[in-house]
Parts: structure tokens; C-alpha cells; sequence
């Protein structure tokens, strides 16, 4: 009984000794505290270790043998030693990474959005796609620059955004053309001086049927040699949707009234233009010259 008594209290004096040479530890109900200045731990933390020229080692291992850790609890950290080098915890179902390696790629994917993130090299690069590689929309490397982006990539954009924009039709009477006292008829624009790219241009018909969705600059001008009054209109697809106006202008040697419209209208692919007159005399014919100044244009913006 001595012998163990003795062995009691040399054992007892060695922990006393390792206590004073590594720090301070004090227990309480809230938790542990593990430091040098004999504070209490940290009421929200069980274990609460303090210092300023020391840090805390976690367990290190290589790749093998943290696969062979059974039944890893969720939260689990490990420091790997081997392969990409880092810290990594369990979340449960996997073994997930905090530090991202040198030269690891993260990729966040939806149906219509790429997101791609290459990190740990010296100009990280972001990279955000359209679905596919070929319709990249913005990539941004280590320079904080927006490099540019060519042809090929500009695909699948949105109504308006269209490089293909411009003049599609000048139209102008290649025969005179006379409208009758209240009268309401077609302007029979029948040449056109520019060949449309997007849509068509018939000249049976005197319209424009448009080929692109987009937004379009309608202008019309009409000037006839007698005193009726006449007012332009725009039709689409059969209905009037805008009117100009009527201007008498007796100063004029050759053409004494004029009419004008000018709007900017949103046009679906497949809708049919066409120029209206309203000859609102009883008394005079609308009459429009040959090849004169009676104009009519339309063009993509």
C-alpha cells in the first residue's frame, strides 16, 4: 500500500508540472479554457484556447488515410498532408475541401447560366456563360478588364441587341397616282431604292412585310399638285395604327399640300406595312406625281 501511495503522489506531481510548463487550464461548468492567463473560458464555448504566439494543430493525415476514418461525424476537420493540400471537414455525406488548392476549378451550373472560378493562380479568371462555352457572354481575368468578345460569341441575344440594323426600304411612285374626293386608298409606293435585308419589300402590294423583331423608324412624306387635303397613315396588318398630318402650302410652285408621319414603332417579325392616304376634299383629287418628292422609309434601329 506505501508503494502505491508513493506512485500516487509522483504521478500526481508530474501533471502538477506539466500544468505550470504548457499554460493554464481552468474548467467550469460553462466549458474548458486553455491559456496562460488564467481566464475562464468564453460562456458561449466549451472549449475556449487563447494566445498570441501559438495556434491550434489539428490532426494531419494524407488523402488514404482520412478515407479510412470510419463513420466520420459531421463536422469532422483534418488537415490533408498529400495531393491538394488543405483543410477539410465533413459535411455529412462528403469529404469537402475549405482551402481550394492551387489551380482548383469551382463550377456553379443552371440550366441557362455557367459560372466558372479558377482559383489559386496568379490571374484568378471568372467566367460566365450562357449555357454553353460558344455563347460566352463575360470573362474577367486577373487584369479587372473586360477583354473583348468576338462575333462568334454574340448568339441568342435579346430583341434590339441585333447587329443587322439600318435603311430597309425608300420607296417612291414610279406612276402617277390620282385618289378621288373622300377617298381613302393605298399609296402605291411601288420602287424601292434600297434592298431590305431583314424583311421584303413588294411592289404589287406597295408593303413592307418586316423579317426581324425589333424596333423600327417609320417615315412618310406625301406632296400632291392639287388643293386636296390629305392625311398619311401607317397600317400594320390591315389596321391603321398612327396619322400625320396635313399641311396646306400655297407658297409652293409646283406642290401645294404635303403630309407628314414620323414614329418609332415596336414591329414582330412577319407584320405587313403599308402607307394610307385620307382625302378628305370633296371638291379636289388627290393627285401624286411620278418619281417626286411622295417618299416613304422605314428603317431598323
Amino acid at each position: 500500500m506505501k508503494i502505491i501511495k508513493r506512485n500516487m503522489k509522483y504521478i500526481i506531481g508530474l501533471s502538477l508540472v506539466a500544468i505550470s510548463v504548457c499554460g493554464a487550464y481552468k474548467a467550469s461548468a460553462q466549458g474548458m479554457a486553455v491559456n496562460t492567463s488564467g481566464a475562464a473560458a468564453n460562456s458561449s464555448a466549451m472549449l475556449d484556447v487563447s494566445s498570441t504566439t501559438q495556434g491550434v494543430l489539428v490532426p494531419r493525415m494524407t488523402a488514404a488515410q482520412r478515407a479510412l476514418i470510419s463513420s466520420p461525424a459531421t463536422g469532422l476537420l483534418v488537415y490533408q498532408t498529400d495531393g491538394t493540400a488543405g483543410f477539410y471537414f465533413y459535411n455529412g455525406s462528403a469529404w469537402t475541401s475549405l482551402s481550394g488548392g492551387a489551380g482548383t476549378v469551382t463550377s456553379v451550373s443552371s440550366a441557362n447560366t455557367d459560372i466558372s472560378v479558377a482559383t489559386g493562380t496568379s490571374t484568378p479568371v471568372l467566367t460566365l456563360n450562357s449555357g454553353t462555352s460558344a455563347n460566352q457572354i463575360v470573362k474577367l481575368d486577373g487584369s479587372g478588364k473586360l477583354p473583348a468578345v468576338d462575333g462568334s460569341q454574340l448568339t441568342n441575344l435579346p430583341s434590339g441587341g441585333s447587329s443587322s440594323t439600318g435603311v430597309e426600304v425608300i420607296a417612291t411612285l414610279s406612276a402617277a397616282q390620282t385618289i378621288a374626293t373622300s377617298t381613302t386608298a393605298d399609296v402605291q409606293f411601288n420602287t424601292s431604292a434600297v434592298t431590305p435585308s431583314l424583311g421584303s419589300f413588294s411592289t404589287s402590294t406597295y408593303s413592307y412585310t418586316v423579317g426581324t423583331t425589333g424596333n423600327y423608324l417609320i417615315t412618310v412624306m406625301i406632296a400632291t399638285a392639287s388643293g386636296a387635303t390629305c392625311f398619311p397613315m401607317i397600317n400594320v396588318n390591315g389596321t391603321v395604327t398612327d396619322w400625320g398630318v396635313g399641311i396646306q402650302n400655297n407658297n409652293a410652285s409646283t406642290y401645294v399640300v404635303r403630309g407628314i408621319i414620323s414614329t418609332i414603332k415596336k414591329l414582330l417579325a412577319g407584320d405587313v406595312v403599308k402607307v394610307v392616304i385620307q382625302n378628305t376634299s370633296s371638291t379636289n383629287q388627290a393627285v401624286f406625281a411620278a418619281n417626286g418628292p411622295s417618299t416613304f422609309t422605314i428603317s431598323k434601329l
